[in-house]
C-alpha cells in the first residue's frame, strides 16, 4: 500500500477522514474500549496540530494509535471495517510521532 501522507495537508485530510470514520464506529461498538481510546487520541492529534501548531515532544509520546490498532483491532474479532483502518492509523501515528517542524 502506498503512503497516504506525503505532506502536512495530506496528514490533516487523512486525520480528519479517519477521525470521522472512527467516531461513527464508536457507538456501534460500545464495548470496544480500544476503539474509543483511538477516537480520543485522534481527537488529541487534531487539537495538538490545529492551525499549524506543532505537537510538543511530550504530546508526541502520548499518542499510541498505531500500536493500539495493531494490538487491539484483530481479524479474529470479525471486525473487517476496523482492520481496514490499521494501516492508516499506523501511518498517522508515525507521522505524528516524528513530526517535522516546518514541513
Amino acid at each position: 500500500m502506498d503512503k497516504q501522507i506525503q505532506s502536512r495537508a495530506d496528514y490533516h485530510r487523512v486525520l480528519d477522514e479517519t477521525y470521522k470514520k472512527v467516531k461513527a464506529l464508536v457507538p456501534k461498538r460500545p464495548s470496544n474500549k480500544w476503539l474509543e481510546e483511538i477516537w480520543f487520541q485522534l481527537d488529541a492529534m487534531q487539537r495538538w496540530t490545529k492551525d499549524d501548531r506543532a505537537p510538543t515532544p511530550d504530546e508526541r509520546k502520548h499518542i499510541k494509535v498505531g500500536p493500539i490498532s495493531a494490538y487491539a483491532l484483530c481479524s479474529n474479532d470479525n471486525d473487517e471495517d476496523l482492520m481496514a483502518l490499521r494501516p492508516t492509523l499506523s501511518e498517522l501515528h508515525w507521522y505524528f510521532v516524528y513530526w517535522e517542524d516546518g514541513a
